[in-house]
């Protein structure tokens, strides 16, 4: 009779246990999903700024910062992304919708990061990562820019 007990609640266990893998994974298809859906909706946004005169004249011209920068933050404000932002070939940013803000990238160096790494390269990204601010969990979605001279925009959305 004991023996039958311990088989019955040793069973018993490892249903439960596979009952809660199994709401485990479903779980985490819904958050991946989730985040999927999320981050498509922002797909678009590094393409269309890195062909956009607005924000990119300040590669050619530092005189139009202020106007990329104007342009960028409405954009960004406009569309919910977290930011956005031009960087140089050499990966400086030179233009960013946080201009503004005590967290502003304007002219920080992010040719060390993997986003921009896709982007000088002349490929379109999609990385999940960390956004230029360490704390900020985020997905980067760089677009190239190649004439006349190669450049990076960086979309961020923020996963919170």
């Amino acid at each position: 009779m004991l023996a039958a007990a311990v088989f019955a609640a040793d069973w018993v266990e490892r249903q439960s246990e596979a009952s809660s893998d199994a709401r485990a994974r479903e779980r985490l298809t819904l958050y991946r999903e989730t985040l999927l859906r999320e981050l498509e909706k922002f797909r678009y946004l590094p393409y269309l700024v890195a062909r956009d005169p607005r924000a990119t004249a300040v590669l050619d011209d530092p005189g139009e910062a202020d106007a990329a920068n104007l342009f960028l933050k409405e954009l960004a404000a406009a569309t919910g992304a977290e930011a956005l932002f031009v960087m140089n070939a050499k990966g400086r940013t030179v233009a960013a919708s946080n201009f503004d803000t005590a967290s502003s990238f304007m002219g920080r160096n992010y040719a060390f990061r993997p986003y921009f790494q896709t982007a000088i390269s002349g490929a379109r990204g999609n990385s999940s990562q960390s956004a230029p601010q360490p704390a900020s969990p985020a997905s980067s979605l760089p677009a190239p820019r190649r004439r006349p001279h190669p450049s990076a925009v960086w979309s961020s959305s923020r996963w919170t």
